[in-house]
């Protein structure tokens, strides 16, 4: 080959490289809007933190089991594949699937945490994609006539354990399945007025509204697992 056509040859590759790496970033912006890729960490400890989440046997899911052996219930199973969604606790005997979700991952009601300005519509998409599977996993399960209990991070922290605790005992006690659905209701009916209630420094006269689950003192949980 004669040095005219290596010349074209050269920068035939070049154009294609050029045009392969605008594709590629078009690609990833594309992939960052709908969610399916996560964004770079904009520092170290963001890193550090992101990748420490665990998809199971994380700090909350321990205290939930702990709760459970105490109130003389240990026989459950952990991430139990014979039923939709894989739960992080499952009581196979009385049809009782626990899931402990982050309040971040999963968009807690209660919490109502805003969403991150960087890179907001990767989140965004996450989000709602998140929201939704967790939709689909209960009506699966419901389906399945299993019962189905949600228990947030928060509800763990040391402030909260004790009332979790109770109603915990409550619903894994209760042999008739429709008496554990109507408790489990109930349990979100009171969450959704929390939600509605103001947080602390919003409304001094708020009088004897329960405290929203991130004020007083609480113990340090790790992130519960990203869920893809």
């Amino acid at each position: 080959m004669n040095a005219k056509r290596k010349r074209a040859a050269k920068a035939s590759r070049n154009a294609l490289g050029a045009r392969g790496f605008w594709a590629r970033r078009a690609q990833r912006n594309r992939d960052l809007v709908s969610g399916r890729v996560a964004p770079k960490a904009t520092n170290e400890n963001v890193r550090r933190s992101m990748k420490g989440n665990k998809r199971a046997n994380t700090k909350p899911e321990q205290v939930l089991r702990k709760m459970l052996r105490e109130a003389g219930f240990p026989g459950y199973r952990l991430q139990w594949k014979k039923c939709p969604g894989h739960p992080d606790v499952a009581n196979p005997g009385r049809k009782i699937a626990l899931f402990v979700h982050g309040f971040f991952l999963h968009s807690s009601p209660i919490c109502n945490l805003p969403t991150p300005k960087r890179n907001a519509a990767y989140w965004e998409a996450k989000f709602q994609r998140n929201r939704e599977r967790d939709e689909r996993v209960e009506e699966a399960l419901r389906d399945e006539g299993w019962s189905v209990v949600t228990i947030w991070e928060h509800d763990l922290k040391k402030a909260a354990r004790e009332e979790t605790s109770r109603y915990l005992y409550a619903v894994v006690s209760l042999d008739d399945r429709d008496e554990r659905d109507a408790l489990i209701e109930r349990r979100k009916q009171e969450q959704r007025l929390l939600a509605k209630a103001p947080k602390a420094g919003e409304d001094a006269s708020r009088g004897n509204a329960p405290a929203h689950p991130h004020e007083g003192t609480t113990d340090d949980l790790e992130p519960t697992q990203d869920p893809e």
